[in-house]
């Protein structure tokens, strides 16, 4: 029976989270019914009260939670993290528990919500990108000294080379240019403004790091190239040279990847 009350509730939750891209009316209980899952970390739990107003029905639904916390696993809380970037209420609330994933132990955790930081680009504000960006790029350098970790090096760098899409750097995109989280940006309205020093930091040293690694720099690349106007571009002519170590790839497709990139520029 246990099986089956984990399989349900992972189930529910995760057609719960697959619907709020759509919800109009609503979203704030629809936000609580998702936060059921997290519903027994230690710093969300002792901040409740604080939302009362904003998300009502919160509360009961942590009252719900005590009696399944042995349902509650990894995957179930990973499902509901790409929710939380497409609700428009409560943002406060939404940044909590995406920032309780964004600083989890546990790697399959920790990486759903790498992925999905450029969706939730769409409800915060330049104080709060600047903050998140900076530990999205934390983990990137970090993963890069661990080896157990080094694939989420590769989900960082492809996420911050989406969330490039949301930026304002002085550069006007050909329409063959724009992809669909630029279509998005009209959408969520938003015109970020950005500190290159720490991408470049970390693209220095992935471009020694894996394949995946290197793989993840050429799309980074490719999209500062695409967004960043080449007068922000020529303040980091230094670590621009240094990923001219990837022509000497012995890996044919990742070198064509980087030459693809060097011909963009």
């Amino acid at each position: 029976m246990p099986d089956v009350a984990k399989e349900t509730l992972a189930a529910l939750i995760s057609l719960i989270s697959s619907f709020t891209e759509c919800v109009e009316k609503e979203a704030d209980f629809w936000l609580s019914v998702i936060s059921l899952p997290w519903l027994q970390t230690m710093e969300l739990v002792a901040d409740l009260k604080h939302f009362d107003l904003a998300l009502p029905a919160l509360s009961k639904i942590y009252n719900l939670s005590l009696r399944c916390n042995q349902y509650l696993s990894l995957d179930i809380k990973a499902s509901t993290i790409p929710a939380l970037g497409h609700l428009n209420v409560c943002p406060e609330w939404r940044r909590k528990v995406y920032i309780a994933a964004l600083t989890s132990v546990e790697i399959s955790l920790l990486r759903t919500a790498v992925e999905h930081f450029p969706s939730f680009i769409f409800s915060t504000d330049r104080n709060e990108f600047e903050f998140l960006l900076s530990h999205v790029l934390y983990h990137g350098m970090h993963a890069l000294q661990k080896d157990d970790k080094a694939e989420l090096c590769s989900a960082v760098l492809k996420a911050v080379a989406r969330t490039l899409c949301f930026v304002s750097m002085e550069k006007r995109l050909a329409d063959d240019e724009i992809c669909m989280m630029c279509r998005g940006k009209q959408t969520a309205n938003r015109n970020l403004e950005i500190n290159l020093d720490k991408i470049f930091e970390l693209i220095k040293k992935a471009v020694h790091g894996n394949n995946a690694a290197k793989l993840g720099c050429c799309e980074l690349l490719a999209s500062l190239l695409n967004h960043i106007s080449f007068s922000v571009l020529k303040r980091y002519e230094a670590e621009m040279h240094c990923t001219l170590i990837l022509m000497k790839e012995p890996d044919e497709d990742l070198r064509s990847e980087f030459q693809y990139v060097i011909f963009k520029l």
